[in-house]
Formats: structure tokens, sequence, C-alpha cells
């Protein structure tokens, strides 16, 4: 088994958010994104566990909490994260994210 890891749900969010253009690099996303974004990403990982595609993911709570997982699912998290935002924000999705 791959070594994790350790990122913040901030920068896997950050991440998303980069991918959709709805922030721009070393901007910080507003507290109201942020709480969406965990909200979304609780639900999707969640998801992923119920279909039987569990990584181990513990429920976050806040940005500054560490989201532990293989290295090999990190780029896959966090272009679904981004996907599953795209359209609370008003984004569009590129087909380069969609074929990650």
């Amino acid at each position: 088994m791959a070594t994790p890891t350790a990122q913040t749900a901030s920068q896997v969010i950050v991440d998303a958010l980069l991918a959709i253009n709805v922030i721009r690099d070393a901007e910080t996303p507003t507290a109201e994104m942020q709480a969406q974004a965990i909200r979304r990403l609780n639900q999707m990982m969640a998801t992923w566990e119920a279909d039987g595609r569990g990584l181990g993911y513990i429920p976050i709570g806040t940005v500054t909490d560490t989201l532990t997982v293989p290295d090999g699912a990190l780029m896959g998290i966090y272009s679904s994260l981004a996907i599953f935002l795209a359209p609370s924000f008003g984004a569009s999705v590129s087909p380069e994210l969609v074929a990650i």
C-alpha cells in the first residue's frame, strides 16, 4: 500500500477551486466557499465509501483538518470535488478536468 500524504482540507479545496477557475493563484477562498466545499467533500467521500471505494477517509470539520489518503487518490479527490462544486459556483468544467 502506498504511503499516505498529509494534505489539509484547505489545500484540497484550493486545488479544486483553482481547477474550475473560481479563485486565482494566491487567492484565499471565502469562509462561505470553504464551508460549502467541506460539506461537499464530506458528502462526496461518504458516497464513495458507500459505493465500496473507501480510502479510510475521516470526515473533515475545518479547513485545517488533515485529510490523509493514498498519494494516488489526491488528484482524483480534488478533481472530483471541483466537478461536484462547479454548478454551485456557476463554473464550467473543462474537458481536461473531466479526463483526470
